[in-house]
């Protein structure tokens, strides 16, 4: 401040959102957003004030959008977020996430989940993760062999082990 006569006391409008020292004017931020006035005082009882606008932080979860077929983990983390941080899902049926971690497991079902993700200061985030199903693919596709001939298959893709199954004429 400037102006006025003698020392300054320095008052906010909302404690909830800042802090001040009365006779310094240092002025803190708290987590949340809003507005505030800063009002001066000098030893006259004159007045001075400013308005300060406290902007909200940005919580990014990433990545923001994930596909992993049935079985499959995905690791999500939080930049912008104030630590300790807690993860997650709307509908467990589809897959579930670790509450500490943000390590994201899919269920058997295929759909869509929202992941969310909550911060110490109450500020949140989403992201979403499909499950989709899991292709497996056969090595050969198709083979030609004489009669008491062999053939190895191999299969990739999927989640645990394989049973392979013959069928035809």
């Amino acid at each position: 401040a400037s102006g006025g006569k003698g020392a300054f006391t320095w008052s906010i409008s909302d404690t909830t959102l800042a802090a001040i020292v009365s006779s310094t004017g240092v002025f803190t931020a708290s987590s949340k957003a809003g507005t505030v006035t800063v009002t001066a005082t000098d030893t006259n009882g004159a007045t001075g004030t400013a308005v300060i606008t406290i902007g909200g932080k940005t919580i990014t979860i990433v990545p923001s959008t994930a596909q992993v077929g049935k079985g499959a983990t995905q690791t999500f983390t939080a930049t912008g977020a104030k630590a300790p941080v807690f993860w997650s899902v709307d509908n467990t049926t589809v897959g579930n996430i670790v509450v500490g971690t943000g390590v994201f497991t899919a269920g058997i079902t295929v759909g869509t989940v929202k992941v969310s993700v909550l911060d110490a200061d109450g500020d949140t985030a989403t992201a979403s993760v499909s499950v989709v199903a899991n292709t497996i693919t056969v090595t050969p596709v198709t083979a030609t062999f004489a009669a008491a001939g062999t053939q190895a298959y191999t299969a990739t893709g999927g989640s645990g082990s394989y049973s392979f199954v013959l069928s035809g004429q």
